[in-house]
Order: C-alpha cells, then structure tokens, then sequence
C-alpha cells in the first residue's frame, strides 16, 4: 500500500516532475509551455517552501514519490508572501513567449492578497496531485483527511481549491468527498469544504454514521462496468456476498425508482441475518443514475435493531483508466450496528465479485 508521508527537502524534484506530469486538466503538461518548471513554481514550490508544515506526499513500495498534498492555513498572508517574496525571485526566469505560457505568466502577475473572495469563509487552500499508478485506490481520499485533521486541530473552518473545468474526474472526486461548489471565476471551478472543529466532529460523526469505502481496477470498459451495476439478472449474479443468495422482490431502476433486495445466508448458524433469522432485507430507492458513470442508491435495512436503522448512502463511481474501469463505493452514513471490517470485507467481496463476473 503506497506511505503517506511527511515532505522532506529532498522531494522538491519529486514534487516538480508529479505536477509537471499532471498539469494540463490532471494529464501530462510536458511541453506544453516554453519551460515546464514554470508549472511548479505557481502551483507547488511556494507552498511546500512555504508551508512544509501541510505538505504531504504519497511513496510507493519502490520509494517513488507518486502524488502530494500541498496547502496554505491562510490565503491572503500567503498570496502576499507570493506576490512579494515568492514570485519577484521566479519571474524573470521565464521568457514572455507562447500563449500559455503568457497565460500563466500573467496569472502569477495578478496573485495577490484579497483576489480569493472564497478565502473569507474558506481561509485554507489546497493542491493535490497524483499520478495515474495510484490514482483511485482511496490514497486522494487519505490525503484529504491526513490535511482536514491538522486543519481542524489548528481551528481552521474552511479550506477551498480550484479545478480546471475539463478535469471532470477531479471535480466528482471532491464532491463524493463533501466538497460544494462555490462561485467561481471564468475558467475554473472553485469547491470548498467547511471543517468543523473537534467537538462538532465527534458530535457530527456519532449522528451520522460513518463512512467507508472501497475501490477496484476492472480490466473492461465502463459501460459495460454500468450494465451490471444496473441490470437485474446481474445483480443477481455478483452482488450477493460469499455464503448468500439473493432475490428481488421488486425491481425499477431508475433515477427515482427503488427495488426491493432480500439476501439469505446459505448457512445463519455464524451469521444471523439483519431482517431475519437468516435474511437481510433491504428497500433501496435510486437517488441518482448518470449512465456510464454513477449510481447511488438510498438503502434502509429492515430490522428491529435500532443500530440498523437509518438511510446508508451507497454512491458507485466508474472513472476510466489504463487497462479499464476503477470502480468506486463509498458508503455513507453506515449504521453503528454493521461493524466496521465485516462491511470494509463485505465492499471487498462485491467488488471481486463484480470483476470475476465481467473479466474473462
């Protein structure tokens, strides 16, 4: 599983080739500009010189820096520093030559304190970057929460971010994540969270459940990822976890429409069912269906169990990669009562399930 990590001095090359290589819209930036350093140095030197105190970075197994989390605590006391200390001592080392780099030349021109009007509810900013061998295995995910946690024990209330309005995956990402859109200047897209502090936290998680999630490369294309995700007979055929059959005794998928899922254990002598002695039974409405990419399902358990009760958010995301689909399932709002491993196992299963079902 690949380390996150705290920078170190060492990693600035690092740091320059991962936001090089992601810099056009999350894809490869090589070449585009006159001089590809000039992506680092607005978009990630100043803050790890800056604030190595909120730079992390993610190493494979092969001690390779593959991806970064990089922020400021306060964004007008950095974009002041940047315009006063940082940029004056870049600048000059670029000439004023193509239309992109132009671009971005006059962008590093204009920063300043004051111009993000989202910094007054959302003081914090942030910069992620990975690249694609460890994209959607949950490390963004963990990234994230390894900032959000020193952000609130610094009682920071807010962090915001920009993304390129091409970069679609990115823009999902941060909203499966809880981010909201915010008004946004013509070519961007800006998104913010708040944080609460540590008490809300707490009290905010004990209400709400918690969330897990889980992800999986499958090796074929994501309509036909979705098919499955969607079409009763498949359903049927991966869904179900080892040791359990299931039925529908209602079917309409449809944004909007609901089914209705009885599973029974083969054997509920080691697993006695949520609904029934050896049954979990289950009324899920379709909240959301984007084809191809997205469904989200709003699952209530039948039981007598108070721990069961309530509406667990199960959100499936498919985003294309190299050799596939990486399928996502976040689960929200998990009643207290589904512990904690067996459901982590339980999203495992369905996952192996799904690839066994569709790769040859």
């Amino acid at each position: 599983m690949p380390l996150i990590r705290a920078l170190a001095p060492s990693d600035e090359a690092a740091l320059i080739d991962v936001c090089t290589r992601t810099a056009d819209a999350g894809s490869d930036g090589t070449g585009i500009l006159h001089d590809d350093a000039l992506w680092a140095d607005l978009f990630a030197l100043p803050y790890a010189r800056r604030h190595p105190d909120l730079a992390w970075v993610v190493e494979t197994d092969d001690g390779h820096v593959t991806g970064y989390i990089l922020a400021t605590d306060d964004t007008d006391a950095f974009e002041q520093w940047f315009r006063d200390e940082w940029w004056p001592s870049r600048t000059s080392r670029y000439a004023r030559s193509g239309e992109r780099q132009q671009e971005l030349l006059r962008y590093g021109d204009g920063r300043g304190p004051g111009n993000e009007k989202q910094a007054v509810e959302y003081p914090a900013h942030l910069h992620i970057d990975l690249l694609p061998v460890v994209q959607g295995g949950g490390v963004g995910r963990r990234l994230i929460a390894t900032l959000l946690d020193e952000l609130r024990r610094r009682g920071v209330r807010g962090v915001h971010l920009g993304v390129d309005p091409q970069n679609v995956g990115a823009a999902a990402f941060y909203e499966r994540l809880g981010f909201e859109r915010l008004p946004s200047p013509e070519g961007s897209v800006r998104y913010g969270i708040r944080i609460a502090p540590v008490d809300d936290e707490r009290q905010a998680q004990a209400t709400a459940g918690r969330t897990d999630a889980a992800s999986l490369l499958i090796h074929t294309d994501q309509a036909r990822v979705f098919d499955a995700l969607t079409r009763e007979d498949a359903l049927l055929a991966w869904l179900p976890p080892r040791g359990m059959h299931g039925r529908f005794e209602r079917f309409d998928m449809r944004e909007g429409g609901s089914f209705r899922l009885v599973l029974t254990y083969d054997d509920a002598s080691a697993a006695p069912g949520k609904s029934t002695d050896d049954s979990d039974v289950s009324e899920t409405r379709i909240s959301a269906l984007v084809a191809g990419e997205r469904v989200v399902h709003e699952v209530e358990f039948e039981s007598d169990d108070p721990a069961l009760r309530g509406t667990m958010r199960m959100e499936w995301s498919l985003r294309r990669a190299d050799g596939g689909t990486i399928v996502e399932i976040v689960a929200r709002n998990v009643p207290s009562g589904i512990r904690a491993r067996d459901h982590a196992e339980g999203l495992t299963s369905s996952l192996s399930n799904l690839a066994a079902y569709l790769e040859p």
